[in-house]
């Protein structure tokens, strides 16, 4: 008894240590992913973030560890050698369940207590992966990743395979969730009702739970198989020799030293054909399933864009068939150096005399050919459904319609290249097919988004990207001797790690050369813009809101419109008012600053013209009276240029630009011809009076842009939103990548406050403004090169009729010192000639009247 439990305690010991380097690299692994999906993760769209990556430990070793614990003894033969010792299979059964269960465990309890850690589960993030309830959806997990543990097992016992051993594992862990969904269905019918997901899970629960009993029956007699008495081998004789030949013996054959006669002269002559023989060979089956899946699930992608809102159920099976063919791409990676890829394999070629360089592309050339073939189909397919479909419905170009299918296509190469690449390089770093099998696809994965994040977050070019993603090729290609020699040296790994930090590293390289040639200010300047801040100082009024009222008809809803009398809709719609007042309401005095957001100026300004419009045409009317109407445009003229005036008292740039949208309507309202007659109304005086002040308007400018300039750097709040004056620099950038932009942001409010300062320089002097409007349009736009079509050109600068809407969204300074600015101070000066002539003609009045 005591022989038992001491061998089962030394059994315990051989497994622990047996399985200690899947934990380690699980661990390893996902610390990586952890590191890396805090790094790049804040674009995800999927919930669940740092959760999705702790919850993958349990998972992946408890579809792992059979393999490592049966799967790798088999390979190495170790299991026979412990069959052989005078120990109960009972005991070497449970010291593998005992090992496997207790790891699980651990692993599920490190799961959990990183989640509660980082992310409490009262987190919508932490409860993605687990819906209510939650203690049975996480029941269900754990269930299910121990019935995932003991197919593990089974196919272990079962396969010769370790990777075959995987693939019957995956399968069996799909039966539950099968059988779910078809009991839900069935109990659906039966009962006539809704099944909802929570006792979809619960079935699928149940299901696990049978199944656990059903594998853990079926494993044993085949462990006990594995571990008992090997049989001896069947003489048989071979037709073709004589029955007295020792060698007619199949059997014994592969005992036999050959004759000379049989030795070839040249045994390696052409290397390469010979390994890509070995290749396929040695795992034909597996490599024509892979080939069919890939091939299959790529050639769909394209009849699956034409097809799905026409055969139902059509994108679902593509959704099956393209995770298949991402699964099926990263095992093609793994066979490269697992099998007869693995270091001992290599290590019998490289005795032989085949160089590192042949061994590589004997090991890769049958997986080329396979993601080449799978290209090519798709770039067939795409460009037949491309050309048929449009040749029915229009008359398409065949110039234009050649390069459509290249753009998907260059996508899915550097897709099918990376995911090779990534797999292939596991498998050379890591020796565990257990753990590869199943870390490849994931880690293909993060690489491929990451990719994708490079090119839309960082603006990577196409060029870069493939270089990138030969750059696991590469690593493998440059380590084969090391991996042919067998040990892992330090610079095996040294290499390794240097692909890894190319692959994370050029893409900020690149991002940081595009951001460095992105025009900036000296630090002079900065400099200067400081001080002449500090000498203005930087204290700020409160602003007061513009809000708009509710009518009383906006008051009536639908259904009191469509039921109350025609009348009482009518006096709802006379009721309102055409007074300002009875649309809009300013709060803060007449002198205090004026915030308002775009579409209430907006408003203002467009009743504003409206009134004008319905005086002017009742000037043309006889027979109605035009005093109304002229009040009405007097009063809304006297109410938009309180706020203009209001406007102007603000610190933000974007309330200065609002401002100018004003004035702007008002110089074109304000030169009509028939307007000079209400110049002795006071409020279109001093509308006037206010179109003419540029020197006023100069200087609320210049106050505008140094106090949000020094504001942005100064406030953690405005700092962290990008608000520049009431500008997001987001905003302004928009046609950067998201990474260049973030970067750029420091340097544009620079940029941009500098070159409005020296537009309004230029402005008050009366010197050009190109320079600085180019600029401008450089800073905002990306590039000058569409500055003849963008709010700064001069097409737009010399019309009292351009993009004046610009002045109300991402374009400060758009109209500062335009054509609409010479032609409100022409106003101003003839409304002043005319009110001084009209006070000499009053004083000339008096004297003839007093002589």
């Amino acid at each position: 008894m005591n022989g038992s439990r001491q061998a089962l305690r030394a059994l315990i010991w051989k497994e622990t240590r047996q399985v200690l380097p899947l934990v380690y690299m699980l661990a390893g692994v996902t610390l990586f992913l952890m590191i890396l999906w805090g790094w790049i993760g804040t674009n995800l769209l999927a919930t669940g973030s740092i959760s999705t990556v702790l919850l993958t430990m349990p998972a992946f070793f408890a579809a792992g560890v059979g393999a490592i614990l049966i799967g790798q003894e088999k390979e190495t033969e170790t299991i026979q050698w412990v069959s052989s010792l005078p120990i109960r299979d009972g005991d070497v059964i449970r010291s593998k369940m005992i090992v496997a269960v207790v790891g699980l465990a651990a692993m599920w309890c490190a799961a959990l207590l990183g989640i509660l850690a980082i992310e409490p589960l009262q987190s919508g993030s932490a409860t993605a992966m687990f819906p209510d309830p939650i203690w049975l959806s996480l029941s269900f997990w754990i269930i299910h990743s121990l019935y995932l543990m003991f197919c593990g097992f089974y196919a272990s016992w079962r396969s010769q395979n370790v990777f075959h051993g995987l693939l019957i594992t995956l399968a069996m862990a799909c039966i539950p969730y099968v059988l779910g969904q078809f009991t839900a269905l069935f109990y659906a019918e039966l009962m006539s009702t809704y099944v909802t997901d929570r006792v979809t899970m619960f079935l699928s629960g149940c299901w696990s739970v049978i199944g656990i009993a059903v594998v853990a029956a079926i494993a044993s007699p085949a462990a006990r198989r594995v571990l008992g008495p090997a049989e001896p081998p069947v003489l048989e004789q071979d037709a073709a020799t004589d029955g007295n030949d020792r060698r007619g013996t199949k059997a014994l054959n592969q005992y036999s030293p050959p004759t000379i006669q049989d030795r070839p002269s040249h045994p390696f002559r052409y290397s390469v054909a010979t390994l890509v023989w070995q290749s396929v060979n040695h795992n034909r089956r597996l490599l024509m399933g892979l080939a069919i899946m890939i091939v299959a699930g790529v050639g769909y992608i394209p009849l699956n864009v034409s097809l799905h809102s026409h055969v139902n159920g059509a994108e679902e099976f593509g959704l099956l068939t393209a995770v298949l063919a991402g699964l099926s791409v990263s095992w093609l990676g793994v066979l490269a150096f697992h099998g007869d890829g693995s270091s001992a394999a290599m290590r019998f070629l490289a005795d032989r005399g085949i160089s590192p360089i042949q061994a590589w592309w004997g090991r890769h050339l049958v997986g080329f050919a396979i993601l080449a073939t799978a290209a090519v189909v798709y770039i067939l397919l795409q460009r037949l459904i491309v050309v048929g479909m449009l040749s029915d419905h229009y008359s398409v170009d065949p110039n234009f319609a050649a390069p459509i299918p290249m753009l998907s296509a260059v996508a899915l190469i550097l897709v099918l290249v990376t995911a090779y690449g990534v797999s292939q390089w596991t498998s050379q770093v890591l020796r565990v097919l257990a753990g590869t099998a199943f870390l490849a696809p994931l880690l293909s994965t993060v690489c491929v988004y990451w990719l994708g994040s490079c090119w839309i977050t960082m603006g990577t070019p196409v060029w870069l990207l493939g270089i990138i993603a030969m750059m696991p090729l590469l690593a493998t290609c440059v380590q084969m001797p090391r991996h042919m020699e067998g040990p892992r040296t330090v610079g095996f790994l040294s290499t390794h790690t240097l692909a890894v930090i190319a692959v994370f590293g050029l893409p900020y390289v690149w991002c940081w050369h595009e951001t460095r040639s992105f025009p900036s200010i000296p630090a002079s300047r900065v400099a200067e813009m400081k001080q002449m801040s500090e000498e203005r100082g930087t204290q700020v009024r409160p602003s007061f809101s513009m809000h708009r009222l509710q009518t009383p008809y906006e008051k009536l809803t639908e259904n009191q419109v469509m039921e109350m009398p025609t009348a009482k809709v009518v006096e709802a719609l006379e009721s309102v008012g055409e007074r300002p007042e009875a649309w809009f309401e300013l709060n803060g005095g007449k002198h205090t600053p004026l915030q308002a957001e775009h579409i209430f100026i907006n408003e203002a300004v467009t009743t504003t013209q409206l009134m004008q419009v319905r005086w002017l045409d009742s000037l043309q009317r006889e027979d109605e009276s035009s005093e109304r109407p002229r009040e009405n445009f007097v009063e809304w003229v006297d109410f938009v240029t309180s706020i203009a005036k209001r406007l102007r008292l603000n610190w933000r740039i974007r309330e200065q630009c609002f401002a100018d949208y004003i004035e702007i309507a008002l110089t074109r309202m304000l030169l009509h011809p028939e307007t000079r007659q209400l110049w002795n109304e006071p409020a279109i005086a001093e509308a006037i009076e206010m179109l003419g002040d540029s020197s006023s308007r100069s200087q609320a400018r210049r106050g505008a842009v140094l106090t949000s300039w020094s504001r942005f750097h100064n406030d953690p709040e405005l700092r962290a939103h990008q608000n520049l004056g009431g500008y997001v620099i987001s905003w302004l950038l928009e046609s950067k990548p998201a990474l260049q932009s973030e970067w750029l942001t420091d340097p544009t409010a620079d940029l941009i406050s500098s070159e409005l300062l020296h537009l309004i320089t230029a402005g008050e002097r009366g010197e050009s403004t190109l320079a600085h409007r180019r600029k401008l349009a450089r800073a905002t736009l990306g590039s000058d090169r569409d500055f003849d079509i963008s709010p700064y050109a001069d097409s737009l600068q010399s019309t009292l009729y351009g993009d004046h809407i610009a002045t109300l969204h991402s374009f400060p300074g758009c109209q500062w010192y335009a054509l609409w600015e010479s032609e409100a101070k022409e106003l101003a000066e003839r409304f002043q000639k005319a009110k001084h002539s009209n006070v000499n003609a009053t004083q000339q009045g008096a004297s003839s009247d007093e002589s």
